[in-house]
């Protein structure tokens, strides 16, 4: 998905969020944080600082590179780890 250059982290996040029928409940609860906090994220009234939490948004919007998310291509790209995430209601393999 190409995003335009001049969306902030918050509106880049709620596009991929809803480009892929993913609620943001749900995506707030893969991040481990409820969803006022990823409605304030959204809408931009709070700034998203913790590279942690940008890392676990990355992976459950499965991007693979923290630059879609951030808008940000300079310096080196910064690779997402892909994978299954950890969930309360998924038992231990």
């Amino acid at each position: 998905m190409d995003l335009s250059a001049d969306l902030s982290t918050g509106e880049r996040i709620r596009v991929l969020r809803e480009s892929r029928g993913i609620s943001r409940a749900s995506l707030a609860q893969l991040c481990g944080r409820g969803t006022d906090w990823l409605k304030k994220i959204e809408s931009g009234e709070r700034e998203l600082r913790s590279h942690t939490l940008l890392l676990r948004l990355a992976a459950a919007l499965q991007v693979h590179d923290l630059a879609a998310l951030t808008g940000r291509d300079s310096g080196p790209a910064a690779s997402v780890p892909l994978g299954r995430l950890a969930h309360p209601a998924m038992p231990a393999i």
